[in-house]
C-alpha cells in the first residue's frame, strides 16, 4: 500500500504542475528626458532678420514690419512661449533701444493659442513678453506659432538719431525664445 500511495501522490503532483502552466514577465520603463522641444525659424525663411531702412519707412507710419518670427513647440505638457531681446547694440545711433521693437502673434495651431502682448524688452514681466501658450502636441507636427517683428524709429528729439557720417551704420540684436513647462 505504501508503493501505491506514493505513486499516486507523485502522479497527482505531476498533474498539479501541468495545470499551473508556465509564465514569464517583461518590465517596461518609459523615460521622458525632456517634455518640451523648441525650434524657432519661420517656415520657408532664414532664421535671421536683416532689414535695410528705406525712405518709405522713415516717412511712413510707425512702427513698421521688419520681418517674421516663427516657432514650433513639441510638447508633452502645458507650456508658455516667450521671447525677449537678450542683447542689443546700436553704435552711432542715439535713442535706439529694445523698447523700439515689438512683435505680434498672428498664427497658432495644434492646441496652441497666441497671446496679445508684444514687448521684446529684456526684464519686462512675463505677460508682456508672452507669445503664446499650449498643451500636449503628441500625434501632431507640434504647435506652430508665428508673427511679425516691428520697429518704431520714432520722431522728433526722442526718435533714432544717427550720429555718424560714415554710413551705413548697423543696429544688431538677439531675440531669445523660451518655452516653459506650466504644468499645474
Amino acid at each position: 500500500m505504501y508503493r501505491c500511495c506514493k505513486s499516486l501522490a507523485a502522479l497527482g503532483l505531476g498533474v498539479l504542475l501541468l495545470g499551473l502552466g508556465t509564465w514569464a514577465q517583461q518590465n517596461v520603463t518609459i523615460i521622458i528626458n525632456q517634455s518640451l522641444y523648441l525650434d524657432c525659424v519661420p517656415p520657408g525663411q532664414p532664421g535671421n532678420i536683416t532689414y535695410t531702412i528705406q525712405q518709405s519707412d522713415i516717412e511712413g507710419p510707425q512702427p513698421f514690419d521688419i520681418g517674421d518670427w516663427g516657432c514650433n513647440v513639441d510638447a508633452v505638457t502645458q507650456y508658455r512661449l516667450n521671447s525677449q531681446f537678450t542683447s542689443f547694440s546700436a553704435p552711432f545711433i542715439v535713442n535706439a533701444d529694445t523698447s523700439d521693437f515689438t512683435t505680434d502673434c498672428d498664427t497658432a495651431d495644434d492646441f496652441g493659442t497666441c497671446a496679445a502682448n508684444s514687448s521684446l524688452t529684456l526684464g519686462d514681466v512675463d505677460p508682456n513678453t508672452r507669445r503664446g501658450t499650449g498643451f500636449n502636441t503628441a500625434g501632431t507636427d507640434g504647435a506652430d506659432f508665428g508673427g511679425d517683428v516691428f520697429l518704431n524709429i520714432g520722431t522728433g528729439p526722442t526718435g533714432w538719431d544717427v550720429m555718424s557720417s560714415n554710413l551705413p551704420v548697423t543696429a544688431t540684436g538677439v531675440i531669445t525664445y523660451t518655452v516653459t513647462d506650466t504644468t499645474p
